[in-house]
């Protein structure tokens, strides 16, 4: 062990001789490990959230998606059989969407109408989100659809009352005169709730592909084409052998790719949450630097003996760096050790607990390398920073032997 590093946990650990250095470097100490844990924590509940939102995605999102760059509806059948012919390709669905407005026993609610087809439960996992009801929109010429678990409680969606339908009000594409109302109006019963735990179950009502297209005054109109492969290992190359075949005109998106704004959104604002904590931790470096300060002032005759002996003066500064090293250490290892048994008291527990819609379910946390990494760097790197003033200052004491 170098001498520096022998000095520089000497200096830490013995008794000053004012009691106020010791408690000046434990609250240090304390307030690394506290913003630690902290920081740890808050990015191991964003990654948990993001886990929790890619699953979701994973159960409404098909493999592939297409969907025009410029317009709202196209007709499939030029591009269908086409696709078909592509390798790795399973299973298209035709999907087409727009906003209504949702009427349940005089509860009004904006949210987007979709229409599938029989294809759409075999190309996604819908069924395995359904919490109440049968996922079946169309049955002896009856039509029923599906709504998302929260908009169904705003809009109190009672599935054992059979007699009470949902008013459906679609503006209408076309007006022939200038007494003709504005909306196309239909009606549905309830049949089943969903529950995507993620914002679409705030908006999205499903139906009847044939259903929503006269609704909307469409023949073979659609919106999408939602895609199943066979291989879903492979859907980058076969999303550019997709994009090859059909064109500019339209814009193929993966999984990830058709919410990839809101993905976006929660990685901002998990790395300013970082950038938020991380400036804490940065008030609390100032801490750091008084400690190490007063530690300066009271090794100072200590310094100059050394000095006196022949040691340099980077060497001095290398026992002080040392010092802000340890100190920013020791409080990044206990904040790491709190932080590791909250999370799994989380894990196993479920201290904490976020509203489902209907239920209540523990916040999902998940700890990763990386982030511990990130927070360790940051931790270091402003300790070390919070050394610089002390470094400089013992650097300068002078060498002298005061005699008796």
């Amino acid at each position: 062990m170098p001498l520096y590093f022998k000095i520089a946990i000497r200096y830490l650990f013995a008794k000053k001789s004012t009691g106020a250095i010791n408690i000046i470097t434990g609250i240090s100490v304390i307030g690394i490990a506290i913003g630690t844990a902290s920081l740890i924590l808050i990015l191991s509940v964003f990654n948990g959230f993001e886990t929790l939102m890619k699953q979701s995605l994973d159960t409404f999102n098909p493999d592939l998606k297409i969907a025009l760059v410029e317009g709202k509806f196209f007709n499939p059948d030029t591009i269908i059989s086409e696709l078909y012919t592509i390798d790795n390709i399973d299973l298209i669905s035709k999907t087409v969407e727009d906003v209504a407005i949702f009427d349940y026993k005089e509860v009004q609610h904006v949210g987007i109408l979709k229409g599938v087809d029989p294809i759409y439960q075999n190309v996604s996992d819908i069924n395995k989100a359904i919490i109440r009801g049968e996922m079946v929109l169309k049955n002896e010429g009856f039509n029923y659809c599906s709504l998302g678990a929260v908009l169904a409680s705003k809009l109190a969606i009672n599935l054992r009352d059979p007699l009470s339908t949902l008013k459906i009000y679609m503006p209408k594409r076309r007006r022939r005169g200038a007494l003709d109302s504005e909306f196309k109006t239909r009606n549905i019963s309830p049949g089943s709730i969903f529950s995507l735990k993620n914002q679409k179950d705030h908006e999205y009502v499903m139906a009847d592909l044939s259903f929503v297209q006269e609704l909307l005054e469409l023949r073979k109109e659609v919106s999408f084409l939602e895609i199943a492969l066979t291989d879903t290992n492979k859907s980058i190359e076969t999303q550019k052998v997709i994009i090859e075949s059909i064109g500019p005109k339209y814009n193929v998106m993966d999984r990830y790719e058709q919410d990839e704004s809101f993905l976006k959104v929660m990685n901002i604002e998990k790395w300013m949450a970082f950038l938020i904590l991380g400036f804490t931790l940065l008030l609390i470096a100032f801490n750091v630097i008084g400690s190490l300060w007063m530690i300066v002032i009271e090794k100072k005759k200590d310094i100059s003996v050394l000095q006196a002996l022949g040691i340099e003066k980077h060497l001095i500064k290398k026992i002080f760096f040392t010092e802000g090293f340890l100190i920013s250490a020791i409080g990044f290892l206990i904040g790491l050790v709190v932080a590791v048994l909250l999370y799994q008291g989380q894990l196993r527990y479920g201290f904490l607990g976020v509203s489902n819609g209907f239920s209540s379910v523990s916040y999902p946390v998940l700890m990763i390398i990386s982030d511990v990494l990130a927070v360790f760097g940051l931790v270091m790197t402003l300790g070390l920073l919070a050394s610089i003033p002390a470094t400089r200052r013992a650097a300068n004491i002078s060498a002298y032997i005061r005699s008796e």
